[in-house]
């Protein structure tokens, strides 16, 4: 499966950002692109990495996290 062999791919990453599915409509997106949800996202990690956490993250310096980013954590 594609999505397994990006998070392998992502795995050999400290630190993921990417938007959550929960937010899926805030932005205009292509119809291919996936927002994964933060358990989704956590579990295919977890397959190749020791340690997996994730975080709401602000996409600005002056505004309070919303919800809409998620910095996921791992190492291998």
């Amino acid at each position: 499966m594609a999505v397994n062999l990006a998070c392998q791919e992502e795995a050999r990453l400290h630190r993921q950002i990417a938007p959550t599915s929960r937010q899926w409509g805030r932005l205009k997106t292509p119809g291919w692109e996936k927002w994964f949800g933060r358990k989704e996202l956590e579990k295919l990690l977890a397959r190749h990495c020791s340690k997996v956490s994730s975080r709401p993250i602000s996409y600005w310096e002056d505004v309070a996290p919303d919800g809409l980013f998620l910095a996921w954590l791992a190492e291998r």
